[in-house]
């Protein structure tokens, strides 16, 4: 049985290319996108990534493996409080 497409779709199909500049993979949900571009817009909003956090997104983008690139920056003695 095939499934009836969302109409929202070449809406956020749109939002998305103005947003990161391509159209996204093809599998993508409405709801994923949209949680997507919300994020993105949040972190406009904010000022953007930080510097570490786009450089280790650009290394992971270039194909380094996730494992081979330090995603914590923390030093030793440094004490974690969960909110």
């Amino acid at each position: 049985m095939g499934h009836k497409p969302n109409p929202a779709r070449p809406a956020v199909l749109r939002q998305w290319a103005v947003a990161f500049g391509a159209l996204p993979p093809p599998f993508l949900s409405v709801s994923f996108m949209q949680q997507a571009l919300d994020y993105e817009a949040q972190c406009k909003r904010a000022g953007g990534l930080s510097a570490p956090t786009r450089r280790v997104l650009a290394q992971i983008a270039r194909g380094r493996p996730v494992a081979a690139v330090p995603l914590n920056a923390a030093k030793p003695g440094t004490h974690y409080a969960r909110e």
